[in-house]
């Protein structure tokens, strides 16, 4: 289905289904997260890092626990990590799973919320989906050092309620900013709707040797929300 925040009104808007604004509704009090998510929470059983979720919104749903404590009556441990930087990756936190860390973002942008999925672990950056005019914005201030070249990579996930096949309404950009210019790498739209993640990489081979800024622009029009998901980000040099 569509990948919506389910915020906008009128008739013609995609919104979420009710079992999915149930889980939405829990995680804004307790931050519980299911659904390719992972599930903490604040209300604690006691003072160690147990919680408290309903067996009923967590059945059917593949939950990779981000701590251990209870579900129901059963006890659960294990869990996803931040994706490892790894020796090359220039990135911090280029999993999202610390968080709004080292990342500059618009409100909401980087979540853990299970109305949209991430490509590992459970955060992401998800940007716009509200389906009212919007401009979402997620950013990285990096130095690439001196060398013969340099990749930006992510994973993106792009679902959209427009039902157009001809014009882009909202669009993602990805840019990198650097001595004041802004250079846009790529541009993509609710044309370029997908069913999962697809890596997508850009040459910065043209940015070694300077500290830019790695930055994401989302857009939506007043109807019909497009989100645009991204995980797993990297830039490397060569």
């Amino acid at each position: 289905g569509v990948v919506s925040r389910g915020i906008g009104t009128g008739g013609n808007r995609v919104i979420e289904g009710s079992a999915k604004n149930n889980v939405r509704a829990i995680l804004r009090s307790n931050r519980v997260v299911t659904a390719n998510g992972g599930v903490s929470g604040r209300d604690c059983e006691n003072a160690a890092i147990g919680f408290k979720v309903d067996p009923a919104i967590v059945a059917g749903h593949n939950v990779p626990f981000l701590f251990s404590g209870q579900v129901g009556g059963d006890q659960v441990t294990g869990g996803t990590t931040e994706p490892p930087v790894g020796s090359g990756n220039l990135l911090a936190n280029p999993g999202f799973e610390s968080g709004a860390v080292s990342w500059s973002a618009s409100s909401g942008v980087i979540t853990d919320d299970a109305g949209a999925p991430a490509a590992s672990g459970s955060w992401k950056a998800w940007l716009n989906g509200y389906g009212t005019t919007r401009t979402d914005t997620v950013s990285q201030q990096v130095t690439i050092p001196a060398a013969s070249g340099a990749t930006l990579s992510m994973k993106l996930y792009i679902s959209s309620a427009e039902t157009t096949t001809t014009t882009a309404y909202d669009t993602l950009r990805v840019q990198v900013v650097s001595g004041g210019s802004t250079t846009t790498l790529a541009t993509y739209s609710n044309l370029d709707e997908g069913t999962g993640f697809v890596t997508r990489s850009f040459d910065l081979g043209a940015f070694t040797g300077r500290t830019v800024t790695v930055k994401l622009l989302g857009t939506e029009d007043s109807a019909l929300g497009t989100s645009f998901v991204v995980d797993d980000t990297s830039l490397t040099v060569s």
